[in-house]
């Protein structure tokens, strides 16, 4: 297995520190930031998929790109745009399935790999399937499931022998519907997101 650049999604930051009172953080400690490739509770911002040159898992071809989409935004210093890598292969009842390619955007894996800039900050097994939109629930976010799995500050795993076979428990046990992939995350170390009207 191995995997696959699938873009530069925009998100909007969600933290320990900003995060209503009323309705609480997700995660308990090490958790301080959501970086799921889901859009549950780290939100999507700008274009969709299929809109604007946005691929189906929400990505951008290249990291301008997305920062011009970023700068349209309201608020664009609350987005964080991170770096997507999808394995080749997703879960479905624990058995492996080869991802195929996408019939109606045969250009979709032909996005630039982050390169030095970006830093891997864990795996997210996340819901996934060929004709879904973006990406699924995460059950460690979405369902609180970290109080049994251990996880990163960014409420990541670590390593992909362990998010591996955490895709294919969460396919078995489904505490969300669907088949289950793993996203590699990458964050740049020195985040750079231009305002409205300044060219990256």
């Amino acid at each position: 297995m191995e995997f696959l650049a699938v873009g530069y999604l925009l998100k909007r930051r969600f933290d320990r520190a900003s995060a209503d009172p009323q309705v609480g953080f997700p995660a308990g400690p090490p958790v301080e930031r959501i970086r799921s490739a889901s859009h549950c509770i780290a939100s999507w911002a700008g274009p969709q998929p299929y809109e604007a040159g946005v691929n189906r898992f929400g990505g951008h071809a290249t990291l301008e790109r997305a920062r011009e989409a970023a700068a349209l935004e309201e608020d664009p210093d609350t987005i964080e745009i991170v770096a997507a890598r999808i394995l080749d292969h997703y879960f479905v009842e624990g058995v492996a399935m080869p991802l195929e390619p996408d019939p109606a955007d045969e250009s979709e894996l032909e996005v630039d790999e982050p390169d030095d800039s970006f830093e891997s900050r864990g795996f997210d097994p996340v819901g996934w399937a060929p004709d879904l939109l973006g990406f699924g629930c995460s059950p460690l976010s979405c369902n609180g499931m970290t109080w049994t799995i251990p996880v990163n500050a960014d409420c990541l795993i670590d390593e992909l022998d362990r998010a591996i076979e955490t895709a294919k428990r969460f396919s078995v046990e489904q505490p969300e519907p669907g088949p289950y992939a793993v996203v590699e995350i990458l964050v740049e170390r020195t985040p750079q997101i231009a305002s409205a009207g300044e060219t990256p």
